[in-house]
């Protein structure tokens, strides 16, 4: 473990990037009945009945050491890799609570939110 985390102690090469991926399932729901909106002193109310749409796969590639970040929902394959501290995994976790911790029906609104929190996160 040691011999990976100094591989991310290693100086920034671009011609030789690190780059961590992983993958996590999104799936699409929407609502079956209006929420109750917050109020003074209550937060909004949610049904816990739903209607599922469809699911997708997110796929989150990170360069550690340029700090970018790259989402994507096609279906790549990808080479098996070893065993590596995954920042990719960690990403993907961040950008699940920051921004698809909802109920969403459609992956359009899902590309949006992804491509808003990339360019936020790479930009700090």
């Amino acid at each position: 473990m040691e011999m990976v985390l100094d591989v991310y102690k290693g100086p920034f090469d671009p011609g030789r990037p690190i780059i961590c991926m992983d993958e996590s399932l999104k799936q699409l729901i929407s609502e079956t009945r209006v929420p109750i909106p917050a109020s003074p002193g209550q937060t909004a109310k949610y049904d816990y009945e739903y209607k599922r749409c469809c699911k997708s796969n997110i796929f989150l590639a990170s360069e550690l050491l340029a700090g970018k970040r790259m989402g994507w929902f096609e279906f790549v394959h990808t080479p098996k890799h070893g065993s590596w501290l995954n920042i990719a995994e960690i990403e993907l976790n961040v950008l699940t609570s920051q921004c698809l911790n909802r109920r969403i029906d459609n992956i359009e609104t899902v590309k949006k939110e992804v491509a808003a929190w990339q360019e936020s996160r790479n930009n700090k």
